[in-house]
């Protein structure tokens, strides 16, 4: 006898309303439920559908709009005997009561909680400055009460964003779609995900068309060319304020040599990666309505919004997906069906072919943009570059020289012949680093210095720097069977070089004492960080060596200390955070002559390892008598923001400060 007769499957819908447990008062009369989970722009929502032949749930027991309204699908023996598993539907709000008959019946439609008050209908018109994505989601949550989520990156930065007579959360959504990140509201959450990042997650649960622990009921399959099936987007924006045009070119990864059906955007954008960013994710989420499905399923509390499955036995049409939207409706005999909508995951990164900003070319020099006058420091790097090199040009330099003034443009060119996204953004962080260092003044100088932003899901996305991360933080159990030890961030050293600082800054108090150097400025991070791991790289050789060759992840800690009553304190650290660390200069010459930095081309605008074919080898000392002879070159630090270390549980330990 089969599993599936064996498993005598239950499923129960456990519901709270207005704070009172309803679940008995509601089960002999339940027609079905259901709970729609989206994975962006729609509220989710629970609906509850009731037989009212004694006429109670259309007079004394109607509950009234407004009420909260909770509820948990919960499931017993499902996959296996004396398993219990169960979906927490949330907390929501009853939107809508309606009446019906005959038979006799009420639907009670509710709607997740913040949608009820001025998040969703409430419209408003404010501009945005000097912010980025995640700071107005932040403000937005709080105004709304709301706790923000938000798994993306930090650097989607903007100088101005204008909210039009538009709702908070419709303003959000739509700042969310031009990033690339999928925006909902949730049981108290203003959640933003980083839609890519959601896609390349590791499969939540596995559907077999001829089998398996999850029987398919029905199931459709289309790919589309309309409106989607691009071979890459093209985006071209000319600011007249600023006076400089922006242009950039993202071509679809699937995209063959004869494809040429371009998408065209037509709007705004404040910078070259700006442009970059705007084509990348407008190109993507518009290919990911080529391929998409509709399938009921056995109910599975698993298969939620955000998540992907992997489908097999569908012929051509298999592979991972992500769930776009998940119902999950269960009878009031007892039924249980999950149906879902996919889009298939476009899993290899879509190509940089084109990024540039140039100038005007009839803008005369007194109308060019002041860069002191607060415009973001990746255009304000390139702004003051160009001024400086265009000056020096008329001057007469030497063809060196000329040759360093071209790295730039070198760096955006090579960015067009990588073969994926990853390596191209590489070369255009090089890009800008050249911009930054010509243009900083030298650290002698005693000026402010501020440094280059690198991604952290960027530099994640190369191995050698994920293994690394793994070695320094690990605390899982190693597969085969091996003692690894304590991780980097936590051991000996480290924890002893974290009581050191804490003694140093006054931390060893008579009392509890909080300290926090995760949420200190990064002016403060060089000294504060407890340890760090050097991660390898050699020149050029891929997009993360091209921008940062050899760094380091460093670790920040927080916690709070205590007296121990022996004349020492006991340490609690709660939370530890690793960030990227490098510097931008041009100290050390690595022991690799004078071909040490590679050869380039102003002429073929390339880059090789070698000299030779037209191409001038580069040495650290040629950008030192560079700063020496013009007074320019700044070095600069390049950090990533701190990343919360996972499965991160807490170490406590004692330490004594020494006399």
């Amino acid at each position: 006898m089969s599993q599936a007769v064996e498993l005598a499957r239950r499923v129960k819908v456990h519901v709270a309303i207005d704070g009172h447990d309803a679940t008995s008062w509601l089960e002999p009369y339940l027609l079905d439920f259901s709970f729609t989970d989206n994975a962006h722009g729609k509220a989710d929502e629970v609906q509850i559908t009731l037989h009212d032949r004694e006429g109670k749930w259309s007079n004394e027991w109607k509950p009234k709009k407004g009420m909260e309204v909770t509820a948990t699908i919960v499931c017993g023996d499902w996959f296996k005997r004396g398993d219990s598993i169960s979906l927490p539907c949330g907390a929501f709000r009853i939107d809508e009561i309606e009446f019906s008959g005959p038979p006799d019946k009420i639907r009670i439609k509710a709607v997740t909680s913040a949608l009820t008050t001025g998040l969703r209908d409430t419209h408003k018109t404010r501009a945005w400055e000097n912010a980025s994505l995640k700071v107005v989601a932040g403000q937005i949550a709080e105004e709304h009460d709301l706790e923000l989520m938000y798994d993306a990156d930090d650097a989607h930065d903007f100088e101005r964003r204008d909210q039009r007579n538009e709702s908070d959360l419709a303003f959000n959504a739509r700042m969310a779609e031009e990033h690339g990140l999928l925006c909902k509201a949730h049981d108290g959450k203003l959640i933003l995900v980083d839609a890519k990042k959601a896609e390349t997650a590791p499969a939540a649960l596995a559907i077999s068309r001829t089998g398996g622990d999850v029987p398919v009921k029905s199931y459709t399959f289309k790919q589309a060319s309309s409106k989607t099936a691009y071979s890459g987007a093209h985006v071209e924006y000319t600011d007249p304020a600023e006076g400089r045009t922006h242009t950039a070119e993202v071509r679809a990864a699937d995209a063959g040599e004869q494809d040429e059906k371009m998408l065209e955007l037509n709007r705004g954008v404040e910078s070259v990666m700006d442009a970059v960013k705007a084509a990348g994710s407008t190109l993507d989420a518009a290919n990911s309505q080529e391929n998409t499905a509709t399938m009921e399923i056995m109910g599975h509390p698993g298969a939620v919004a955000l998540v992907t499955v992997d489908l097999t036995g569908f012929g051509d049409f298999s592979g991972r997906y992500i769930v776009k939207k998940a119902e999950h409706k269960v009878g009031g005999s007892g039924g249980y069906a999950t149906s879902l909508e996919l889009s298939k995951c476009r899993l290899k990164p879509d190509v940089v072919v084109k990024a540039g900003s140039a100038e005007i070319a009839a803008r005369p020099a007194s109308a060019r943009i002041n860069v002191n006058s607060g415009v973001n420091p990746v255009e304000k790097w390139e702004n003051e570059f160009r001024l400086f090199k265009d000056f020096w040009l008329l001057s007469g330099v030497d063809d060196l020289t000329k040759l360093l003034f071209c790295l730039p443009d070198i760096a955006d060119a090579m960015a067009t012949r990588q073969p994926s996204a990853a390596d191209a953004q590489g070369w255009l962080y090089l890009r800008s680093m050249f911009h930054h260092w010509f243009s900083g003044r030298t650290l002698t100088a005693g000026e402010s210095n501020d440094p280059f932003r690198v991604d952290w899901d960027w530099v994640m996305s190369y191995a050698r720097a994920r293994n690394m991360y793994r070695t320094f933080t690990r605390f899982e159990d190693d597969p085969h069977g091996a003692d690894i030890g304590t991780p980097g961030i936590v051991n000996g050293p480290a924890l002893n070089k974290l009581g050191e600082i804490l003694c140093r800054d006054g931390y060893m108090c008579d009392g509890p004492t909080d300290f926090d150097f995760i949420a200190a400025h990064w002016t403060e991070w060089e000294k504060a960080y407890h340890t760090l791991v050097p991660v390898p790289g050699l020149p050029f050789d891929d997009g993360l060596s091209t921008a940062l060759g050899a760094f380091t992840f460093r670790a920040l800690a927080a916690g709070y200390t205590e007296p121990d009553g022996k004349g020492g304190h006991s340490v609690h650290v709660t939370q530890i955070a690793v960030f990227v660390h490098d510097v931008f200069n041009f100290d050390e010459e690595g022991g690799l002559g004078i071909n040490a930095l590679g050869a380039w081309s102003c002429e073929g605008l390339s880059y090789i390892g070698t000299g030779g074919d037209g191409h001038t080898g580069l040495e650290n000392a040629d950008f030192r008598n560079f700063r020496n002879k013009y007074g320019r070159g700044g070095d600069f630090l390049v950090l990533s923001l701190p990343h919360i270390v996972e499965n991160f549980s807490g170490v406590r330990y004692e330490y004594t400060c020494s006399l």
